[in-house]
């Protein structure tokens, strides 16, 4: 997350990044075959730490500067063979299970080009709660460039979340959620946040007990600024962020 010091203007904060990419542009371009390296070893890495079975993911979203989104947009078919034909072995050879990997590209423009993340199945989910799948599909199915990153939510726990363009982050217990909250007063779904380039809402989903933005109780659709906390049944707390 792109953290912002109180006091500091947006003129401050928007040299400073021109300042970064000017420096980036100075740093030679990475081979695509060792940029895909990293990320395939990043999708292992993160599936032993956080999946609680031993089931590769079936959605990896990789998040990545403006201009590497362009390099791998440009050789999208093969990007995802290389990254399937990876994680489909690295499954044979460690006994985990696989029933296919579709991968989306997002891109985040506070990133410099050799920076990524990745997101299992459209979120990092704790250990204590249950995976989020979705039905099996062949490897290569279903890729697409979903958008640009321009929010992120932080759960109560300190981590943050990419919320990818124009599409619905549902929120609640139930396991068909991008974030589930096991809590008992969390209903199982609870709300949902909707970002839309620079801006960004959260409806309550006629939960029980309701969603709370600045002390108020929503009755409808309502627009956050950067760094509103929303409160889910008075007690669970998510701020949603500007990254860029």
């Amino acid at each position: 997350m792109q953290w912002r010091s109180r006091g500091v203007s947006d003129e401050v904060s928007s040299r400073f990044f021109d300042s970064v990419r000017r420096a980036e542009a100075l740093v030679p371009e990475e081979a695509l075959d060792s940029f895909l390296s990293r990320v395939a070893d990043r999708i292992v890495l993160q599936s032993e730490r956080t999946l609680t079975t031993r089931v590769m993911p079936s959605q990896v979203t990789i998040v990545v500067s403006p201009e590497m989104a362009k390099r791998l947009n440009s050789a999208w078919n093969d990007v995802t063979a290389e990254l399937s034909n990876y994680v489909e072995t690295y499954a044979r050879d460690e006994g985990y299970r696989a029933s296919g990997t579709s991968f989306a590209l997002a891109e985040n423009s506070h990133f410099h080009r050799r920076r990524f993340s990745v997101l299992l199945n459209a979120q990092e989910v704790p250990s204590s709660a249950k995976v989020r799948r979705e039905p099996a599909r062949a490897s290569g199915q279903s890729t697409m460039v979903v958008g640009r990153v321009r929010w992120e939510v932080t759960r109560p726990d300190g981590k943050s979340l990419a919320l990818l363009d124009g599409k619905d982050f549902l929120i609640g217990a139930s396991s068909e959620c991008d974030l589930i909250i096991n809590v008992p007063t969390v209903s199982r779904r609870h709300a949902h946040l909707t970002p839309a380039g620079d801006s960004i809402t959260v409806t309550d989903l006629n939960s029980t007990n309701g969603t709370y933005v600045r002390g108020k109780k929503l009755t409808g659709p309502h627009k956050l600024s950067d760094g509103d906390e929303v409160v889910l049944a008075g007690e669970v707390s998510l701020r949603v962020t500007r990254t860029g």
